[in-house]
């Protein structure tokens, strides 16, 4: 299957191995809430796609909601207004729900650079942090929705995003982890949220 995936994007096949120890480095690392290698297909949603109208705001006071106005933030635009997106992997198990974000990105060559205090400030010069938080305010819509009486505290485990290239069987390294707080979601929905939230498909 690996060496098929490679083909189609034209990668040559002696990557296979480095492939195949890159999923197991992956799976059977220690992320909290979730076991990766156990994981039933029925219980994943892969690439959800959501969409929302949202008031007039800007980057600078998104950010000011979610880092409590401590932090400078990066560069960002809103086109028109409108909040729309993909979340890489949502899973569920033991009636919890945690976002998943692969991450390739290269911060060095050796595992001590994807430790969690070089990924914290990966996190906040990408402005990822505002990402997690748009999509768990997406995922807590979608499911209060869908299920009666959600429960966040309870039934959203929180976000993991996983950078790849520095996760190793059995440990969090390579592994950036946060539940925002309910608060701050609800700050983030009053500011953005002023119609239905959709999933497409």
């Amino acid at each position: 299957m690996i060496e098929e995936v490679l083909d189609q994007y034209r990668i040559s096949s002696k990557w296979v191995p480095s492939a195949q120890q890159m999923i197991r480095e992956v799976t059977t690392s220690h992320i909290p809430g979730v076991s990766l290698d156990k994981m039933e297909k029925k219980d994943q949603l892969r690439e959800m796609e959501f969409y929302f109208p949202a008031s007039e705001t800007s980057a600078d006071r998104l950010f000011r909601i979610i880092r409590d106005g401590e932090l400078p933030s990066p560069q960002f635009q809103f086109a028109k207004h409108f909040m729309t997106g993909f979340i890489d992997l949502i899973v569920r198990q033991n009636g919890i729900y945690t976002i998943l974000d692969y991450k390739s990105n290269h911060l060095g060559d050796s595992l001590a650079d994807y430790t969690p205090e070089r990924l914290k400030l990966e996190i906040e010069e990408s402005g990822y942090d505002l990402q997690y938080h748009l999509y768990t305010l997406a995922l807590k819509k979608y499911l209060e929705k869908r299920i009666p009486d959600f429960d966040y505290e309870k039934q959203f485990g929180g976000v993991a995003y996983l950078f790849v290239r520095g996760m190793r069987k059995g440990s969090q390294n390579g592994i950036w982890f946060h539940k925002p707080e309910l608060k701050i979601i609800k700050n983030l929905e009053k500011e953005l949220y002023n119609g239905s939230l959709t999933r497409s498909s």
